[in-house]
């Protein structure tokens, strides 16, 4: 019987070689377009800070290398042009999301930061996420038209030109970089403006130290914790406030912790149907509630174990239809993305099946592609 390491060497391990190429050109072209963005936009200039790489890619949480596709924020500094702080409360009229706030500034901003500001009966002058991301947009279209759509990329002492398509989705930017010699590449940029500590209202501080002790780190200096709030279309006047540098840390050293996420992800894109909504994030969230509850890093020594514990952990979750945030508690990510019940019952049902496989210790059925979700019938192909 095939073990859940064969399983991961075969099918999830990614190809170092192969990857670090691919890294290559995608960091060479972001920093272009980032830089074209810069030259084409005053205010994004004066604002810079710095790019993020976020998500499975940078994560180390990257199910193989047929697939190539990154997240990446590109960071401003608000406070470089105006003091502002983060005010947690809902939108009237737009779904609960407690993991959004507003950015508001202490003084009427400059006639420049007015680009991207709304003013606010109640609350002032804010940053508006919106308007940040249509200026964000719009100088990176300018510069790549500038351009002809093309990127020249060195790669090994030779220059490849990367044809760019671009478009805009629910939330991304999204870059998609197309050469005969490679596969598609997307990449997906959204701007961020940094939290500082001292934009930071208690409550926020405090459940950012409560992560850092389960952490059990030295620093608890607020400013180094990497806190963005993020722009995303989905919400007009709010950003999404996003700590996940906390979760790379608190992902960070513990064995096969992300060999657990990457076999659940695996087995997800193997199993298809109701599982296909069931996102990197949300099982990234799991096996980070398995953490904080375990409290011991010897227990991720082990991939069996964990494996098998944070899947049945998924399919209590699932069942609860609750998969809470690690930072923001009341905020329930899987309701949040999938509305459909009778989705969600598909999803229990499929998950409730994969439970009983792993108690019947079936690893072949388990990861065999074309298996039906619910009853592991395998479907054939009659040509």
């Amino acid at each position: 019987m095939t073990t859940l390491r064969e399983v991961y060497n075969e099918h999830v391990l990614i190809n170092p070689e192969v990857q670090k190429e691919y890294n290559t050109i995608t960091n060479r072209a972001i920093n272009l377009v980032v830089d074209g963005i810069k030259s084409n936009d005053g205010l994004l200039f004066d604002l810079y800070s710095n790019i993020y790489f976020t998500g499975s890619r940078w994560d180390g949480l990257q199910v193989g290398t047929n697939r190539q596709e990154c997240d990446v924020n590109i960071c401003f500094d608000i406070q470089q042009e105006s003091q502002a702080t983060l005010k947690f409360c809902e939108d009237i009229g737009s779904p609960a999301r407690p993991n959004f706030a507003y950015i508001c500034l202490e003084d009427e901003p400059t006639d420049a930061l007015e680009d991207i500001c709304d003013e606010d009966h109640e609350l002032g002058w804010i940053v508006s996420p919106v308007l940040l991301f249509q200026k964000m947009w719009i100088a990176g279209e300018a510069y790549l038209e500038s351009v002809c759509n093309v990127l020249n990329i060195e790669v090994d002492d030779d220059i490849y030109s990367f044809k760019v398509e671009t478009k805009i989705s629910s939330t991304p930017w999204t870059l998609t970089l197309e050469n005969e010699n490679f596969r598609k590449i997307e990449i997906d940029i959204v701007p961020a403006i940094i939290v500082h500590a001292n934009m930071m209202p208690r409550t926020l501080k405090q459940k950012i130290k409560r992560i850092m002790k389960s952490i059990d780190s030295s620093n608890i200096d607020l400013d180094d914790q990497g806190v963005l709030a993020i722009s995303l279309k989905t919400d007009s006047y709010r950003f999404e406030v996003d700590c996940h540098e906390l979760e790379r840390k608190l992902l960070f050293r513990k064995g096969q912790a992300k060999t657990v996420v990457k076999l659940i992800k695996y087995l997800r894109n193997v199993r298809k149907g109701p599982l296909e909504k069931l996102t990197s994030h949300m099982i990234k969230t799991v096996v980070m509630h398995k953490i904080l509850a375990v409290g011991d890093d010897d227990y991720w020594n082990n991939l069996e174990k964990p494996f098998e514990e944070c899947t049945e952990l998924l399919v209590e979750f699932i069942k609860r239809r609750q998969i809470s945030d690690v930072i923001f508690k009341s905020f329930n990510i899987l309701t949040n993305k999938i509305k459909d019940e009778t989705y969600l019952d598909n999803m229990d049902k499929a998950l409730r099946n994969i439970n009983c496989l792993l108690q019947d210790g079936d690893t072949d059925i388990l990861f065999a592609i074309g298996v039906c979700s619910f009853c592991n019938e395998s479907f054939t192909n009659p040509d």
